[in-house]
């Protein structure tokens, strides 16, 4: 008989609860939908946060929380509720409307072209997205970098300047999918010979489910390098790599591999970074990670990186990321920026501007400062065999221009 009545009493309990609950979502759906036709944004995100804190949660909440946090620009906490609301209203053009601009303000364009299909015509035609360009941006830039007066016990110099250019584009490969191409040049003449290098990459990005995107890439590098006896010594390293990327409320995570085979051997990398964006919207963004690098000689480390950037008016950014490899052949940003020198990379600092001159056109200046470590081999006035460690600096200097379509 006590077994039967604790039995009754948590089921008033339970129809109770579910009552109290239905009253409270009707009580909160109908304030929201009031201040919602007041604009009162900030006291729709107060009462709706607070009461998805006490786990009362329905799917207008979601939608009026994407339209509050939009309109207070806080775009990134909008993409967040819009993509749940859109789980439900997966037809309401409003809705896909405004989670297309949120890709658009936070940097996710394929996202963007995806849910873009789903548009009615007359939505089209607001975004402008009846026939988007095929072609997203070009940019081309050129670079010089020096060294500091390190020279060799000789007195000669370590590496002569070397010259740097580079042209790419990024275009719309497919109604939902975007690629990039470029090409890029380097010359550069040092105490033991002179280097060309001309490189080729290609990468795709590929919208998935719950907003994730996985971008396959390629790096191929075609390097001669001819020795003071005018003896040459081609070869043709690759890059292989692929990224894997979402958005989760205030943060972006990424995973990357990627596997190459500069110096005839094999490197492999892992990596992770998280980036946080403080302010909920793309002003203001701050990365850490790192690369877990290892070799076909069983050489492993750890490779940290962080970064920050900050947008100080809608048209001028700046940035700086820090990396600390201590190895020598290593790549970054999904396979796009190789280090193949056979010198090792003890850290590298960049500092970049970028300045949009209009709403088409942009202009952007990178300061790259890496610290280096070099293995001499050479011969002493005796012709006598030495080998020695000699550490120095490189300074870059590069400036692009970027057309947007």
């Amino acid at each position: 008989m006590p077994r039967l009545i604790i039995i009754i009493l948590l089921f008033l309990l339970t129809i109770k609860s579910e009552a109290q609950d239905s009253s409270s979502i009707a009580n909160i759906d109908e304030i929201t939908y009031d201040l919602c036709l007041k604009q009162e944004w900030q006291q729709i995100i107060n009462i709706s946060e607070n009461a998805l804190s006490n786990h009362i949660d329905f799917d207008y909440l979601h939608y009026r929380l994407g339209i509050s946090y939009f309109e207070l620009k806080q775009y990134r906490k909008a993409m967040f509720h819009f993509e749940k609301a859109y789980k439900v209203f997966n037809s309401d053009q409003v809705l896909m409307e405004y989670l297309f601009y949120c890709y658009l303000f936070n940097d996710q364009y394929t996202l963007a072209l995806n849910l873009s299909q789903h548009f009615t015509a007359e939505t089209l035609k607001k975004t402008k997205m009846e026939e988007p360009s095929h072609v997203y941006f070009l940019h081309t830039e050129y670079g010089y970098k020096v060294a500091d007066n390190a020279q060799t016990i000789n007195k000669v110099n370590l590496y002569n300047p070397l010259n740097y250019f580079q042209a790419g584009m990024c275009f719309r490969f497919a109604r939902d999918m975007t690629a990039y191409a470029g090409y890029s040049y380097l010359s550069q003449s040092n105490y033991d010979g002179s280097l060309t290098q001309n490189q080729f990459y290609a990468s795709l990005s590929i919208p998935l489910k719950k907003s994730w995107v996985l971008s396959p890439a390629i790096h191929f590098v075609s390097l001669n390098f001819v020795d003071t006896n005018n003896a040459t010594y081609p070869s043709s390293p690759f890059v292989l790599s692929i990224n894997a990327a979402k958005s989760i409320k205030d943060y972006n995570i990424n995973f990357g591999a990627a596997i190459s085979n500069f110096n005839s051997k094999f490197q492999m990398q892992q990596d992770v970074a998280v980036t946080y964006f403080p302010l909920h919207n793309n002003s203001l963004s701050v990365s850490a990670g790192a690369i877990f690098y290892s070799d076909s000689t069983n050489h492993f480390k750890p490779l940290p990186f962080a970064g920050a950037k900050y947008k100080f008016t809608k048209s001028f950014t700046a940035s700086v990321n820090y990396i600390m490899p201590n190895v020598t052949y290593f790549n970054e940003m999904n396979g796009y920026l190789v280090s193949n020198s056979a010198d090792k990379t003890l850290q590298k600092i960049n500092v970049t501007l970028d300045w949009r001159i209009k709403d088409n056109f942009g202009i952007y200046a990178s300061y790259i400062q890496e610290s280096k470590t070099a293995e001499i081999k050479t011969h002493d006035i005796y012709n006598n065999p030495l080998s020695y460690t000699r550490d120095y600096n490189f300074y870059m200097g590069l400036v692009g221009l970027r057309f947007t379509f």
